[in-house]
């Protein structure tokens, strides 16, 4: 097997040899469409897979469903197959809410409220040390016209629930993401690119969950 890369996490190196891990973490990252893409990218690309991390730190499921709604989804998808996604999982992340603000009606304060109530049901339903919920992405080809305010504003309602969570967290994207300099979209101005946008979300997704295995599960945070 090929060498994985150490990444920092702060001023340390997060490696299987300095936690203090018997086996490696389970971490489940769910969502919608974009986590989906994201599973088919890491698997086309090798240095990719597992997000790039060492398979002895961690393993990484995803389970990404096509037009996952948060609120009212006719299909069930939030719930139906939870024993299956969240099981033995350590640390769950939560890529969701995107499709809900297609709506012209959306209200981002009840969106942000029933994304934390979700992470809140898998804490006390599944009892993982964490969950991390990813911040929306803002989109270049828009349903209406306020969309990217609204996911602006169900991101700064996300952190203001969060702020005070001990086991419920919000990750905030790299600036590639939230203020792209380069086009990051693919051609439906929806979802990202192979070429720029899902090595930008994954390598921020990989940061998001080795800072959380250093602040929840190993390293000291003073």
């Amino acid at each position: 097997m090929a060498a994985f890369p150490l990444f920092q996490v702060g001023q340390q190196s997060l490696t299987p040899e300095s936690s203090s891990l018997s086996d490696p973490m389970q971490v489940c990252i769910f969502g919608s469409s974009y986590i989906k893409r994201l599973r088919d990218f890491t698997n086309f690309k090798q240095s990719y897979l597992n997000l790039g991390l060492d398979p002895r730190l961690c393993r990484i499921s995803f389970r990404g469903y096509g037009g996952l709604l948060v609120r009212g989804d006719p299909h069930g998808c939030l719930f139906k197959s939870n024993s299956l996604d969240f099981r033995n999982a350590d640390i769950i992340l939560l890529h969701m809410g995107s499709n809900d603000l297609s709506d012209t009606n959306s209200n981002p304060y009840q969106l942000a409220l029933a994304i934390v109530s979700f992470a809140g049901y898998i804490i006390h339903g599944w009892n993982p040390k964490c969950v991390v919920i990813s911040e929306l992405l803002p989109r270049k080809l828009v349903t209406h016209a306020t969309y990217n305010e609204k996911v602006a504003e169900t991101n700064k309602i996300l952190a203001s629930l969060c702020i005070d969570r001990s086991n419920i967290s919000l990750w905030h994207h790299r600036a590639g993401l939230l203020n792209p300099v380069h086009n990051p979209y693919d051609t439906d101005g929806i979802h990202l690119s192979k070429e720029i946008g899902y090595p930008l979300f994954s390598r921020s997704v990989r940061d998001a969950i080795l800072r959380h295995i250093r602040w929840f599960c190993l390293l000291p945070t003073s």
